[in-house]
Parts: C-alpha cells; sequence; structure tokens
C-alpha cells in the first residue's frame, strides 16, 4: 500500500470522527455494563441477567465466546432475544476449529437498538443449536 493511500486513510479517518462528533450528529457515549453470564453445563442458550438496565433507544452490544466442542458440527449462535421482547442481530461470529474437543473457540457480536426498555433484572438469551461446551457472555450499553 502506498503512503499517499495511508495518508488518505488517516485524513479521512480524522474527517469521519469529527463529523460524527459535531453536534449535527449527536454524541455516542460508553454508558456502562449491563452484565457477565455464563454457561459451563453446555446448553444449547446461554443467559445474562442484566446488572443495569438497556434504555429504550439505547444501543447494546454483547460479545459471546464460547469453548468449541470438537463434534465435526457448528457452534454458531443463531438467535438472540430478552425478556421485554428486543430481537437482537447477530452481526459476527467465528469458530476456530482444530477438530477436537476443549481445543478451538467460537465468538460472536450480537447488538440491538432497544425498542423497548430492558428492566434491571431482565434477561438477554443467546442461542447456539449445537450448544458448546462452555459459555461467557458480556454486555455494554452504548448511547
Amino acid at each position: 500500500m502506498s503512503i499517499r493511500l495511508i495518508k488518505r486513510k488517516r485524513w479521512l479517518a480524522l474527517i469521519l470522527s469529527l463529523l460524527i462528533s459535531s453536534p449535527a450528529f449527536g454524541s455516542w457515549g460508553a454508558v456502562g455494563s449491563l452484565g457477565t453470564g455464563l454457561d459451563e453445563d453446555g446448553l444449547t442458550t446461554i443467559t445474562l441477567t442484566t446488572t443495569a438496565a438497556l434504555e429504550a433507544g439505547n444501543i447494546g452490544i454483547c460479545i459471546v465466546a464460547a469453548d468449541y466442542d470438537g463434534n465435526g458440527t457448528s457452534d454458531d449462535y443463531t438467535t438472540a432475544t430478552d425478556s421485554a421482547g428486543n430481537t437482537w442481530t447477530v452481526y459476527a461470529q467465528n469458530e476456530a476449529d482444530p477438530g477436537a474437543a476443549n481445543a478451538g473457540a467460537a465468538v460472536a457480536i450480537i447488538a440491538v437498538k432497544a425498542g423497548v426498555e430492558l428492566a434491571l433484572g431482565g434477561t438477554i438469551t443467546v442461542t447456539a443449536p449445537d450448544g458448546p461446551n462452555k459459555a461467557a457472555i458480556t454486555c455494554r450499553e452504548f448511547s
């Protein structure tokens, strides 16, 4: 990649960051943690009980990490919902499959723009039809 192209990308990034942070576009910020969850039983779902409310109109982003079970089938996360009725979207996921149990990992990024407030103590449930050996989830709120 040429030096000229790198400089153009840097300028473009600077301009975009200035535009996005301008008052005309509003401001983005991290509100805080929504909590963490753990599945050590190889279930097909992992559930997080929120330690804070996700306000309507705000963005919730979760990272799910799992221990690959090595049975030759995908541990992809297919759906995510919460107890307030918001439907979360699985935006990205990747799986490292070395072909043996407890030797690989899967990770997914899910998010929602909350249409309805998810109250403190509400739940976020993510489903992987094959059920990895173990999984963990952590979620954050942004406004």
